[in-house]
């Protein structure tokens, strides 16, 4: 799942999944909540979207999370990430790890720190403000 926008920087084309149910349901109780190695516990069973930076790669690859955390990815295929940095659509598992759905290429240069300060305000602001 690799967008591109001429007009929103390709780091930030894919920002919102919104997931389809057929009950009516608030925004806020429809988005894809992003993030780290820290806050996967509390979305077991759930999907998730997380950037990491590949430490390895494989059928299971590893990703170290914007909170420096290590994140087994059950991958979807076993053709190697595009680049260093990719955010991953998937579902939580009991143990942590992540069975990938889809991903998104973030390429060579991503400010982890930064993007982790974003998921500490989404945390402490409420998701719904962003």
């Amino acid at each position: 799942v690799n967008q591109k926008s001429n007009s929103v920087p390709r780091a930030l084309a894919h920002r919102e999944v919104l997931t389809t149910c057929s009950s009516p349901r608030t925004m806020a109780e429809n988005r894809t909540p992003r993030v780290n190695k820290a806050m996967l516990a509390e979305n077991v069973g759930a999907k998730v979207l997380m950037v990491g930076k590949v430490i390895s790669q494989g059928q299971t690859a590893m990703l170290e999370s914007s909170d420096h955390g290590q994140v087994a990815v059950h991958r979807t295929s076993g053709a190697p990430y595009p680049s260093s940095y990719v955010e991953i659509l998937g579902d939580v598992n009991s143990d942590l790890s992540v069975n990938e759905e889809a991903f998104t290429d973030f390429g060579e240069n991503f400010d982890m720190k930064n993007y982790n300060d974003v998921l500490h305000l989404i945390q402490t602001r409420g998701q719904g403000t962003f």
